[in-house]
């Protein structure tokens, strides 16, 4: 198996200038090969010489030569640590939510425990806890009566990375003792 490479002439050797002896003119030109081949024309490499030839090319192309792995690495950390920070941002926005929600179940159920039990202006507490809870950013979405106490579900709408989620929460408020 032979491959074919254009043979370089030695930097050294300077050019003659005027006819061959073919008496063609070659000024400024290789000069004919030494096989009689014309100047430029390729030629046929031994097996050796291929291989030469490609260990050449594969140590130049698949050098260890670490010119630009600073930039890789570079934007290498540049891109865990957004992605860290996409997390984290996303991870905050879903706690603050959720802290939103609770706190609207709580006072939702407070605010329904209070109507049910009071005395002096009594009212329906499932449309004072749904009062209390939009007042907080949160929609109700359940209200049970059991005895003297008012169990409430809210939902708080919330944009997590941009995608629209809810966050949601449960609360039960009613006398520590109940009346017998």
């Amino acid at each position: 198996m032979s491959a074919v490479h254009a043979r370089a002439r030695p930097a050294t050797h300077p050019r003659p200038i005027g006819p061959d002896a073919a008496g063609q003119d070659w000024v400024g030109a290789d000069p004919p090969d030494q096989d009689g081949a014309p100047p430029g024309r390729p030629r046929r490499c031994s097996a050796r010489c291929l291989i030469r030839c490609l260990i050449r090319c594969l140590r130049r192309c698949w050098s260890t030569d670490e010119r630009g792995s600073g930039t890789v690495m570079a934007l290498a950390v540049i891109a865990v640590v957004l992605s860290l920070g996409l997390g984290a941002t996303g991870l905050i926005q879903a706690q603050g939510a959720s802290g939103r929600a609770r706190s609207a179940a709580d006072l939702a159920a407070l605010a329904g425990a209070t109507a049910l039990s009071s005395v002096i202006s009594p009212g329906d507490p499932c449309a004072t806890a749904g009062r209390v809870a939009q007042a907080n950013g949160a929609r109700l979405t359940s209200c049970r009566i059991s005895g003297e106490d008012v169990s409430v579900d809210v939902v708080v709408p919330v944009s997590v990375l941009g995608l629209a989620r809810q966050a949601g929460a449960s609360a039960r408020a009613g006398p520590v003792n109940p009346l017998p």
